[in-house]
């Protein structure tokens, strides 16, 4: 068994292929199983660093987002077909369901994908226009860990347990209505797993 502890997640890619490079994992079409408090779905804004591991490490060190950028790389370069996202009750980004979308570059080299989830929608990450060099993902989203169990991976699988699971909570549990009301009104409305159109994204993300 390859195992690996890092502290920056992002900093496991260096290790995934590596154990490409052995022969611990295929170079096409794993399975990953994301046990985390976030998705990790963040999308990079030049998409032409990914073929290159160095520039693609280097990139996501100095990217303010670099630790959910990582995975979605792994996607378009056809590593990764699917991801099983066990999630705790209040990361709500995406709802308990399955999803399969496209993930490639836009027109301008940026990493895009054509599902229009809310969680990709505030991200400024969905694209309505064809991708290029696209691969397919698919993503299951569970909530109880007996039901993601459930699905036992079709190909070799990655298991990827971040401990944000285990010490993140619900950002606003206990804290009293009437503060939660002026840090909405403050910050604007919090929209319940993200916003539904880039029209309603803009002035969340803007705040």
């Amino acid at each position: 068994m390859f195992v690996v502890v890092v502290e920056d997640h992002h900093d496991v890619l260096a290790w995934l292929h590596a154990a490409m490079r052995r022969g611990v994992l295929p170079l096409a079409d794993a399975t990953m199983f994301h046990v985390d408090a976030h998705p990790d779905l963040g999308a990079l804004n030049d998409a032409s660093v990914i073929g290159q591991p160095r520039r693609l490490y280097d990139f996501l060190d100095g990217s303010e987002y670099g630790i959910c950028e990582w995975i979605l790389p792994l996607a378009y370069r056809g590593h990764l077909r699917e991801i099983t996202w066990l999630r705790p009750a209040f990361a709500d980004q995406f709802a308990d369901g399955e999803y399969e979308f496209a993930v490639g570059a836009d027109e301008d080299g940026a990493l895009k994908v054509d599902c229009d989830a809310p969680y990709f929608v505030e991200d400024k990450a969905y694209s309505a226009e064809p991708l290029r060099d696209a691969r397919t993902l698919r993503l299951v989203v569970r909530e109880d860990a007996n039901e993601a169990l459930a699905l036992p991976p079709a190909t070799p699988w990655i298991l990827d347990v971040c401990l944000d699971y285990f010490s993140c909570r619900d950002p606003f549990a206990g804290i009293p209505e009437a503060e939660r009301t002026e840090a909405t009104a403050r910050c604007g409305p919090l929209p319940a797993g993200g916003a539904a159109t880039p029209e309603e994204a803009d002035p969340a993300v803007a705040a």
